[in-house]
């Protein structure tokens, strides 16, 4: 309390006073501590705010009933020429074996066409290959933490890929996400250059043209 308050106080009046200052201390003292630990969560809940950032959009899904469109191959070329294709655009090999025309590739071939693509081969070679059928390839596809199996259907006319199973792509029945179709389109690209490549080197009167 202040001093001059003190002297005009009355002796049986100070004792009242200078409890009531104590008190009034206290309360002050109390309300500064309370606006320190508001302040500094406000500070706090700030920081986060900063701190975290916003959530990622969710991954957009599409219809899964249809997949690409189909590779169109022109009439002339062997049926064993377009599978040669699509198993060398699955290897991707440094160097393409030398075969014939038509020439059936075997069982005992199969290996040196596929140059070690039976399984995938870090981020840059994430195809590989699984198994086949007549008219039948069965791909593979491994990156990160998402796979695909892929069957890959074929005539001397028509190429046409299909996801069968995926991880990591929200697949249902009827729907997958787009991000599918985006890795499936590599493959899609590669076995078109691989069969235009194919019918070039075979020097068959109609290559397969470029565009679907």
């Amino acid at each position: 309390m202040r001093v001059d308050r003190i002297l005009s106080t009355s002796p049986r009046e100070l004792p009242k006073r200078l409890v009531m200052g104590r008190v009034m201390s206290r309360k002050a003292a109390r309300h500064g501590t309370r606006a320190r630990v508001l302040w500094l969560l406000v500070a706090l809940l700030a920081f986060a705010c900063r701190s975290v950032p916003p959530p990622s959009p969710p991954p957009v899904a599409v219809a899964l009933n249809t997949g690409l469109p189909p590779i169109n191959v022109r009439y002339g070329i062997a049926v064993e020429d377009v599978e040669l294709g699509i198993l060398l655009a699955i290897a991707n090999p440094s160097v393409a074996p030398e075969l014939a025309p038509g020439q059936t590739i075997s069982d005992d071939l199969l290996p040196a066409v596929l140059a070690g693509a039976t399984r995938a081969r870090g981020p840059d070679r994430p195809w590989y290959f699984i198994g086949r059928s007549a008219g039948l390839v069965f791909a593979g596809y491994e990156r990160d933490d998402i796979s695909m199996r892929v069957a890959i259907r074929y005539d001397n006319e028509l190429v046409l890929l299909r996801i069968v199973e995926s991880r990591n792509l929200g697949q249902t029945e009827d729907s997958i996400y787009q991000d599918a179709f985006t890795r499936l389109a590599d493959l899609d690209e590669r076995i078109r250059r691989s069969v235009i490549t194919v019918a070039q080197r075979n020097r068959y009167d109609q290559p397969i043209p470029a565009n679907r």
